[in-house]
């Protein structure tokens, strides 16, 4: 969907060549699997993750526990993202976005500016 869309920012991680390397042959090329948007949103159960932030932020702003992961170790590619706390102080959002490592010359660029992002999306909606 992203290729079609114009968006390459992945696709070596859904080559052919890639999927057939990390076991993922059963995968047609192009296909990432369940990544982040679907983990946020589905994460192992009938559990929206995101909802559950905008829910924290609205009604609980104090919560310590206002966490968005990503992280699944049941699936075989392992992710870069793994979590994302989110805090309100003085009535203005903050993340803090942690990984395991990143690319710094697309990578980091590009993790900087999608959680940027989308702290300013949760913040326009809470």
């Amino acid at each position: 969907v992203l290729q079609e869309k114009g968006i390459h920012i992945w696709d070596g991680n859904a080559s052919r060549e890639y999927l057939d390397s990390v076991g993922l042959a059963h995968r047609e090329e192009g296909d990432l699997g369940p990544v982040y948007g679907f983990q946020w949103r589905h994460f192992g159960a009938e559990f929206d993750q995101l909802i559950d932030v905008i829910d924290k932020i609205k009604n609980n702003p104090d919560d310590r526990r206002i966490i968005l992961s990503a992280w699944n170790p049941q699936i075989s590619r392992r992710w870069l993202f793994l979590l994302a706390p989110f805090y309100v102080e003085n009535g203005e959002l903050s993340c803090q976005m942690y990984q395991r490592s990143a690319d710094m010359g697309l990578g980091v660029p590009f993790d900087i500016a999608s959680y940027s992002l989308l702290t300013y999306m949760i913040a326009q909606v809470c």
